[in-house]
């Protein structure tokens, strides 16, 4: 029996979602460019790998893998590497960017109306000309939790070109309803 590719990644999505047992994670983990509140704990270390495909501004597919790792410095203080690949179809594979942050939070969670945490990064791009781009990126966030299934995060960041004649405000946020475990 032949399956098309189509199917098959069907299939093998539905696997992992009706197949897969609830994983305790970070909640960062799944929020892309809006860091969040939380940090790692003290000498906690979490190693991270994901993939990204899509369809590019110049009409063509790419994919790309991340390629991370955090580490509690303390427990409200830790730091991030990343590294990302691209693959364009049709082109060959390239470095596409990577980026060092730091984050401190102030309290524990929950212990304020509204949490707040600061970060700092460091991140180099490669521009859709090929250049590589380099930014300095610090960042307050503010995050509050409504009845533990629910949390709204604001992102303000200043995104200043280190080798450029240019900044950017990238004002982000999200909102999220957290599933908890059963059992």
């Amino acid at each position: 029996m032949y399956l098309s590719r189509a199917k098959l990644t069907t299939l093998l999505l539905a696997a992992l979602i009706f197949w897969t047992h609830p994983l305790l994670a970070h909640k960062e983990d799944y929020l892309d460019e809006t860091l969040v509140y939380v940090t790692l704990g003290a000498h906690e270390f979490e190693p991270e790998y994901w993939i990204d495909y899509g369809y590019g501004p110049l009409g063509r597919h790419f994919l790309r893998h991340h390629l991370a790792v955090e580490y509690g410095l303390r427990d409200r203080w830790m730091v991030e590497a990343r590294a990302t690949e691209q693959k364009i179809f049709g082109g060959g594979s390239s470095f596409d960017s990577a980026r060092v942050e730091t984050r401190y939070r102030f309290g524990a969670e929950g212990s304020r109306a509204v949490d707040i945490a600061v970060s700092a990064e460091l991140n180099s791009m490669t521009t859709e000309q090929g250049a590589h781009r380099v930014n300095i990126e610090p960042r307050l966030i503010l995050s509050k939790d409504f009845r533990e299934k629910l949390n709204v995060t604001l992102n303000l960041a200043e995104e200043l070109a280190v080798n450029a004649r240019e900044a950017g405000f990238a004002p982000g946020g999200r909102n999220s309803i957290q599933r908890q475990p059963v059992g």
